[in-house]
């Protein structure tokens, strides 16, 4: 019971990195938009 709830926890950890990795790299490119839009 213990190490399945330890992988599930790891699996909602990497979901999350990924999660916030897509929505950094989202962000950076609507900035680079704008700044290049400014330029």
């Amino acid at each position: 019971m213990l190490t399945t709830i330890k992988i599930n926890r790891g699996e909602k950890m990497k979901a999350n990195k990924m999660i916030k990795g897509l929505s950094f790299l989202l962000i950076g490119t609507i900035l680079l938009a704008n700044t290049l839009e400014i330029l």
